[in-house]
């Protein structure tokens, strides 16, 4: 048996725009619509992952139409602002004491801060993903 969770390299391929060719274990399917937001395969099929590879191979209108769905995708449902109040509310949810609210943790000065430090660009490879032409 294969078991996954969701695996968090899809999110950041996402984030970054780039198309994804994946199993079909575990959570992946919950963020991956085959031949909608990526191509997905059945497990331990080395023949059909190849196959779905080849697919992409050459055909860049359909690797930016796959990308482009995956990055609004991730953008939309697993935003740092979301994951962020998803977890303060989980752990309310378990009886954690937490005495802030999700936006008094989160606040868009946050994003503003790492943008000025740099950090952005550096994980971005130069550019944030708003600014990269797709």
């Amino acid at each position: 048996m294969v078991k996954e969770g969701l695996p968090y390299v899809l999110i950041e391929a996402g984030q970054a725009a780039l198309p994804v060719v994946a199993s079909r274990v575990g959570g992946v399917p919950d963020l991956i619509t085959d031949n909608v937001s990526g191509l997905l395969c059945p497990p331990k099929n080395h023949g059909k992952l190849a196959d779905r590879l080849a697919e992409l191979l050459g055909k860049a209108e359909v690797q930016k139409k796959l990308a482009d769905e995956l990055h609004d995708r991730t953008f939309k449902e697993f935003s740092l602002q979301k994951m962020v109040a998803e977890t303060i509310d989980n752990a309310r949810e378990e009886g954690t004491v937490i005495r802030r609210k999700a936006s008094e943790v989160f606040d868009n000065t946050f994003v503003e801060n790492l943008e000025k430090s740099g950090f952005m660009k550096e994980l971005w490879g130069g550019a944030l993903p708003e600014e990269r032409k797709r």
